[in-house]
């Protein structure tokens, strides 16, 4: 697999290109575990380098604590473990599907919270976590809904298919 670095969209965002057996297609964020002989340490570290360059294009921001975020209309914010394959394959789904939704969609990588009352600044209210994604959903400013698991995966599915 090779990569080649080209300008995409008025934000002259970064889009990567994957050329792999004789095709190039947009590196899908599965891509991001590609190990190509490196550490899991090595792979995880590139793959929260290279996520927020893969996710801006789809639409998709990289959220941490801290960051505002608009309280008006519809905000989704999702938490995926970036070394789990089926949390970037959902995640490649949804990014295909999420140009047209129009909320606005947060993503953040749940190995970088680092304690449940972090967590708490992320999805306040989820509870205890046992699987990812974790989802929460705000409509003007408000938390409506939130999630986790294969339930939080169906919830998006529906949500962006409504638009």
């Amino acid at each position: 697999m090779t990569e080649a670095r080209t300008e995409w969209g008025p934000a002259w965002a970064v889009l990567r290109i994957v050329k792999e057996a004789g095709f190039i297609r947009v590196m899908k964020f599965l891509d991001l575990l590609r190990n190509s002989g490196k550490s899991p340490y090595d792979v995880r570290m590139m793959a929260q380098c290279r996520f927020p360059h893969l996710a801006a294009p789809r639409r998709l921001r990289l959220w941490r604590k801290n960051d505002v975020f608009s309280h008006t209309g519809w905000r989704i914010l999702i938490g995926v473990a970036m070394y789990s394959e089926p949390d970037l394959r959902m995640l490649d789904r949804l990014a295909d599907d999420c140009i047209s939704c129009r909320a606005h969609v947060d993503v953040f990588d749940v190995s970088e919270v680092t304690t449940m009352e972090d967590l708490e600044c992320y999805v306040p209210g989820i509870g205890l976590v046992c699987q990812t994604p974790l989802v929460g959903i705000w409509h003007d400013g408000k938390l409506i809904e939130r999630m986790q698991g294969l339930f939080a995966w169906r919830r998006l599915r529906e949500l962006v298919e409504m638009g």
